[in-house]
């Protein structure tokens, strides 16, 4: 009796210095503490957050930089401001883009006035089509500082009283820019029509004149037989 309690004594403290051995020799390893109770226990996963990835613009597609803006200006010129009926004046049309950027489809357009008749028309740049007395001209590019130069080439009729106003507008206007116009001014003086013009003025303005010879000489007879 007094033999077995004394081997369940010591099988009891056995097993207490092994484990406590177990225990003090590597206190890094639970598992083999475990394993000697029987079990070895599952282990429980970590969440560990997956970084968000940052989307990276490329400078010129975040930020584009704006090209640059051209800047038209149109001037219109008139050989004379003062014309007779049936007289000619010479039109000049200066379109110019005076930068920084290139201007496309660049178009001049003039309505001529229905007083004149359009007689020629050209442009150092550009397609020219008349209508009538609409002229449009196609320029098409114009860089910065470069320019078209039109030409128009008009007869004022000779119906048209001396003393009249006719305004003439161009107009400029491209794919980047707002219209731009210029106007100019002509009159008509009351001098004699240009040859080849209306035959009807010339002879009633020849009658006045033939008939007021004819007035003066009458009266020189008369003042000569009084004498």
């Amino acid at each position: 009796m007094r033999t077995r309690k004394w081997l369940l004594i010591g099988a009891i403290g056995l097993l207490a210095c092994l484990l406590v051995a177990a225990g003090g020799a590597d206190s890094a390893k639970p598992a083999q503490a475990h394993a000697l109770w029987g079990f070895t226990p599952t282990p429980t996963p970590t969440n560990t957050p997956t970084p968000t990835p940052t989307a990276t613009l490329s400078p010129n597609i975040a930020n584009p930089t704006p090209a640059p803006s051209p800047n038209l200006r149109i001037t219109k010129s008139a050989q004379a401001a003062l014309v007779a009926p049936g007289g000619t004046v010479v039109y000049t049309i200066l379109v110019e883009n005076l930068g920084p950027g290139a201007a496309t489809g660049v178009v001049v357009t003039d309505d001529v006035p229905a007083q004149q008749e359009v007689k020629e028309v050209s442009a150092t740049q550009g397609t020219v089509t008349v209508a009538g007395n609409q002229i449009t001209v196609d320029v098409g590019v114009l860089g910065a500082g470069y320019s078209s130069t039109i030409t128009i080439t008009a007869r004022v009729k000779s119906n048209v009283p001396p003393g009249a106003h006719i305004a003439n507008v161009a107009i400029a206007r491209s794919d980047q820019t707002y219209e731009t116009n210029s106007t100019i001014d002509v009159n008509v003086s009351g001098l004699l029509p240009e040859a080849g013009t209306d035959s009807g003025i010339v002879a009633v303005t020849l009658a006045l004149v033939l008939a007021g010879a004819a007035l003066a000489a009458l009266g020189l007879r008369r003042r000569r037989l009084a004498v």
